[in-house]
């Protein structure tokens, strides 16, 4: 692959993204617990309005943001992501745990999806294929480290602290992705949504 750097640095840049998701499936489950008298009641109900919340917000949001330039939506999508893992960090009541769900599912239907599509754009015809294959692994990389360094974390400053800290990397993590997108932007001289 010839601009292998460019994809590289869009696969580094989503490990805070896929950190944040790493944490929301092995750490907040053990957080929620404390929060929440009735746990499993709290977590079933949080779990079904994500699905459905997915399933509902998800195509009308990648439509609605379609005519937006990529560094709107990362930017959009970054903050949406960082003022949800601190609505995961103080959420103690079900009305604030959805509507931090709300941002999320957000934040996830609008970056995940275009930046599927900014890698297509960037990838050349050719190797199309190889850019997806080496963009996936930051999942992979977030989900084998992520609940041990955020357990560590969990356990030696509490919940709170665990997420806060998930906002801290996901509004830098933005910065950064703003800036690389910025960049490889000029890349994809063919696409005019770019």
């Amino acid at each position: 692959m010839t601009s292998t750097p460019s994809c590289s640095a869009l696969e580094f840049l989503s490990v805070p993204v896929s950190l944040f998701y790493a944490q929301l499936e092995s750490n907040y489950r053990l957080y929620l617990e404390t929060l929440f008298d009735d746990f499993l009641f709290t977590l079933t109900v949080y779990t079904v309005c994500r699905a459905l919340l997915s399933i509902t917000m998800q195509i009308p949001l990648v439509k609605w943001t379609e005519g937006l330039n990529i560094k709107t939506i990362v930017s959009i999508s970054y903050v949406c992501y960082a003022v949800a893992a601190i609505g995961f960090a103080f959420s103690s009541s079900i009305f604030w745990l959805l509507s931090t769900a709300v941002l999320f599912t957000a934040a996830e239907s609008m970056l995940l999806n275009h930046m599927q599509t900014f890698v297509s754009r960037l990838a050349p015809n050719h190797i199309r294929g190889g850019y997806f294959a080496f963009f996936g692994p930051h999942w992979d990389i977030s989900r084998t480290i992520g609940p041990f360094l955020g357990g560590m974390i969990f356990i030696k400053f509490g919940g709170a602290a665990l997420f806060l800290a998930i906002a801290g990397i996901m509004a830098l993590g933005g910065i950064a992705q703003y800036r690389a997108v910025s960049r490889l932007k000029k890349l994809v001289l063919y696409s005019t949504w770019y």
